[in-house]
């Protein structure tokens, strides 16, 4: 590897997704080639320029050739299909296709290119919380080959293990904080029981993770990765009072400078301003 941080190539799959789009415009790193599906992601969102590459990780041989022809010494694989609110057959194909089957050509490609290039790879919490879903499934089975990889090959593919991410960006309305958000916007009443509102969760904000994600990368040695991004516990019923609290009082005023920059409630409050504007423009 690069002895200077600032100089590694980076391969960033997934540039439209929630956590890639964050990463994209808040990253210090500029030596990037970011991967697209089918959509160029938005420079108002991203806001710097990056070489952009149209794949469909799905398709071994377009992940392989790129790979083949870039020195990266980073791939991080933001791609992931995390829609557990769809059940039937061709759906649970369509999320392994992109979970595993799309991660398998990526390692699959980098094992047979013999290249020294350090992968980062996500996986969930909902593992550990035993929740059957296609998502969980294919994380779980992404974490066992990655392991699997690591011993027969010495390659040197990473987890990063994630609680419930938020933030600017995310547009998966079945998830509780986009979900409450979008509910203020469309104006009707919030279920909170079907989020289980009593339990105990961890909210981690996007720029948080990201902030972790790149001082992974400046120290591939750091330990205990799930225990070391920062994190906010708090219990759905909770989240849904401090944003309606935000969104009766004018969120958009200068008072809530007084919320400490690391605070839930600042973060949060960010978070229902992202909303606001998206919603409103």
């Amino acid at each position: 590897m690069l002895s200077n941080y600032k100089n590694y190539r980076l391969l960033v799959l997934g540039a439209n997704s929630f956590i890639g789009k964050n990463f994209l415009k808040d990253t210090k790193f500029q030596n990037i080639v970011a991967t697209y599906h089918s959509i160029l992601p938005e420079n108002k969102f991203i806001g710097k320029k990056y070489k952009y590459k149209k794949i469909d990780i799905r398709n071994y041989n377009e992940i392989f050739n790129l790979i083949k022809k870039e020195n990266f010494d980073i791939i991080i694989n933001f791609v992931a299909n995390n829609d557990n609110t769809i059940t039937k057959t061709e759906s649970v194909k369509n999320i392994l296709d992109i979970n595993l089957l799309g991660f398998l050509n990526l390692i699959e490609s980098v094992r047979v290119l013999k290249k020294n290039i350090i992968i980062y790879h996500f996986t969930s919490t909902e593992i550990d919380n035993n929740k059957i879903s296609p998502y969980s499934l294919s994380k779980y089975l992404s974490e066992e080959i990655r392991k699997l990889y690591n011993k027969l090959y010495n390659m040197n593919i990473h987890t990063i293990k994630l609680n419930n991410i938020f933030g600017p960006g995310d547009m998966n309305f079945v998830r509780l904080i986009p979900a409450i958000c979008k509910n203020f916007y469309d104006k009707k009443k919030f279920n909170v029981n079907i989020h289980n509102k009593n339990k105990s969760l961890k909210f981690t904000y996007v720029a948080d993770l990201i902030s972790f994600i790149e001082n992974k990368i400046k120290n591939p040695q750091m330990k205990k990765l799930s225990k070391k991004i920062k994190y906010h516990k708090s219990t759905a019923l909770n989240v849904y009072k401090l944003l309606y609290k935000l969104n009766k009082k004018n969120f958009l005023d200068k008072d809530y400078s007084k919320f400490k920059r690391n605070s839930f409630e600042n973060k949060l409050c960010s978070t229902l301003k992202w909303y606001y504007f998206y919603f409103n423009n």
